[in-house]
């Protein structure tokens, strides 16, 4: 009994070494490269579809065939590189990355790609007569199918919560990778060691994967927490005058170079300094607060994918890329008639509040550099105030707030 015990775990150890090919490792490291370039891939993507809703709804669609792409870019390079082609026992590489961009990209599109290719390959291999599966194999392979594409699609909807816990990421581990297996012994007649050499496999080779992933997640979140921090203003939480010098200037030559349009657009709050003589400075702080959440809350409902940045004092400025000046103008006459409506009390009364605002565009022609634009933004906020205050001077046409 006990010789038996330890042939069989020497069968096992022996099938568990012979599927770590020592290509196996070399194919682990492309996969870190394939995981990189596609995350490169969705940052040029959010980088240039952020600013409109029905394209963020394209960059979804889109970051949901990526996966795929790097699946398929790694099978080619098997086949490219490999003289017995691509085998079976290196498919857990294929399955690491659809697994980790399932859990890190969260796209329903993606879900629906690889069932699509989950039932395309089951398909294949019932049909492909190269093997003789017995009634049992076809059973459990379809059953597999089934528990795949059921398993993708509670991951997905689940994926902020396995990405949090590492219990959850181990038990979401395990059933991928089974699901995924049972459906695969349809393309060859796995002995029950080699299922379980299999499957382990997965789990190591995804463990090194989300251990990698989370260290540098986790230094990744702790350098941008740390920059954001630099770039805020303490008070009110937007971007401070450092990080609009930089933005401005970075935006200013990119509007230039590649001529898009950029929106500049000034406010500050009217009488903010005699209200604060009168009401003291920690109302006055209060004033400040609402008027950026109330800014904020309309920018980013906005979609038009503009930065609030607190210039100094009760002087505020929002940089909106690729604008388009009807929805430009519609966003700034929204937000100077959602000032009106902040209810602030002071002894029993009601405190009005109003700004004025100055609103320009990069000219490419004419602009030389950012401070052009800055101050032509400035001189139509000077002449808001000069002509009534709680205005709106458009390229030095005055109109009021409703």
């Amino acid at each position: 009994m006990l010789n038996s015990i330890l042939n069989t775990i020497d069968q096992f150890l022996d099938v568990f070494i012979h599927v770590f090919y020592a290509s196996s490792f070399e194919g682990l490291f492309i996969v870190f490269g394939l995981i990189l370039i596609c995350y490169i891939a969705v940052g040029m993507l959010d980088e240039n579809f952020i600013q409109n809703r029905k394209l963020q709804r394209k960059t979804a669609v889109i970051a949901g065939f990526i996966p795929l792409m790097a699946v398929l870019s790694l099978q080619m390079y098997w086949r490219l590189t490999r003289v017995d082609n691509f085998g079976l026992y290196e498919s857990n590489l294929q399955l690491i990355l659809m697994f980790y961009f399932l859990l890190m990209f969260n796209t329903k599109v993606q879900v629906y790609v690889d069932s699509g290719l989950a039932i395309v390959l089951a398909v294949f291999f019932i049909c492909d007569g190269a093997y003789k599966l017995p009634i049992a194999h076809l059973i459990l392979g379809i059953f597999g199918l089934i528990l795949a594409i059921i398993v993708m699609f509670i991951i997905q909807r689940n994926a902020k919560k396995i990405v949090s816990s590492w219990y959850l990421k181990i038990i979401s581990v395990l059933c991928f990778a089974n699901a995924w297996w049972l459906m695969l012994i349809l393309s060859k007649d796995l002995t029950v060691m080699m299922y379980i050499a299999l499957v382990l496999k997965f789990i190591v080779f995804i463990s090194v994967v989300l251990i990698i992933n989370q260290i540098v997640l986790k230094r990744w979140n702790n350098y941008h927490k740390m920059m954001d921090e630099i770039n805020r203003d303490f008070l009110t939480g937007t971007f401070n005058r450092e990080a609009f010098n930089e933005d401005f200037t970075t935006l200013f030559m990119e509007s230039i170079e590649n001529n898009f349009s950029l929106a500049f657009v000034m406010f500050d709050i009217d009488n903010f300094k005699s209200f604060n003589d009168t009401y003291g400075h920690l109302m006055g702080d209060e004033v400040l607060k609402e008027v950026t959440k109330t800014v904020q809350d309309e920018l980013n409902r906005s979609y038009l994918g503009g930065k609030l940045y607190r210039l100094g004092g009760e002087e505020f400025g929002m940089l909106i890329r690729k604008h388009e000046n009807e929805r430009t103008e519609t966003l700034v006459r929204k937000i100077g008639s959602r000032i009106h409506q902040i209810d602030i009390k002071k002894d029993n009364s009601d405190i009005h509040l109003s700004i004025s605002m100055g609103m320009t565009m990069v000219h490419v022609d004419s602009d030389v550099n950012a401070r052009q634009i800055y101050d032509r933004a400035d001189g139509f906020v000077y002449y808001s105030k000069q002509h009534g205050k709680d205005a709106l001077t458009n390229e030095g046409e005055l109109s009021r707030f409703e």
